[in-house]
């Protein structure tokens, strides 16, 4: 999704993944309960480096 749209994607849930155009991490932090929680993708989505 990030090289076809061009741009960064997160996915939160018990293991993150956070891939731009050219690299893919894997953060061992979150927590099953993420899945359950409205609107935690649009908190990620909405910080800006």
């Amino acid at each position: 999704m990030a090289r076809k749209k061009n741009c960064v994607v997160a996915v939160t849930c018990v293991q993150d993944i956070v891939s731009d155009r050219m690299r893919t991490f894997l953060v061992k932090n979150g927590h099953s309960l993420l899945s359950h929680v409205v609107g935690t993708g649009c908190m990620v989505g909405s910080v800006r480096r």
